[in-house]
């Protein structure tokens, strides 16, 4: 499962390089991710995750970039979300460079002074499961 959340995630990042190439100036992240070009390789995507039995929901807020991936099997309780929590966290740190270059490269890519990459996991239920963020500004 983890490489495929960084493959998407990657799968956008070239996105932002290889439609913006051609631009004059630099959209927002929010213009950005509602472009046609974008909205189109997100459905793309989140497709194929569906037929997997994962959700996720890829979009723009202000200088947020969010990835919000829904374990749609798996229905949480109160005692057991700590241990899915810790291993999803395990899974993020060893991944956080990755985000973080993920942030960066955006941030290159389109006119906002900082970008955030915010991945949060849901259960099936709709339980949070863990949100964390990452910053273009991160060193």
């Amino acid at each position: 499962m983890k490489k495929r959340i960084v493959s998407l995630m990657a799968v956008v990042c070239l996105l932002f390089t290889v439609v913006l190439s051609g631009c004059g100036g630099k959209p927002s992240l929010e213009d950005y991710f509602n472009s046609e070009t974008m909205q189109s390789a997100i459905s793309t995507m989140t497709q194929q995750y569906e037929e997997q039995g994962m959700g996720v929901e890829v979009y723009a807020e202000g200088d947020e970039m969010h990835y919000k991936f829904t374990l749609k099997d798996l229905e949480t309780t109160d005692e057991d979300r700590a241990t899915y929590t810790e291993q999803l966290q395990a899974g993020l740190d060893a991944n956080a460079a990755t985000f973080e270059s993920i942030a960066n490269e955006a941030k290159g890519a389109v006119s906002n002074s900082n970008v955030v990459v915010v991945v949060t996991y849901v259960d099936g239920a709709g339980n949070e499961l863990l949100s964390q963020s990452y910053s273009s500004t991160a060193e």
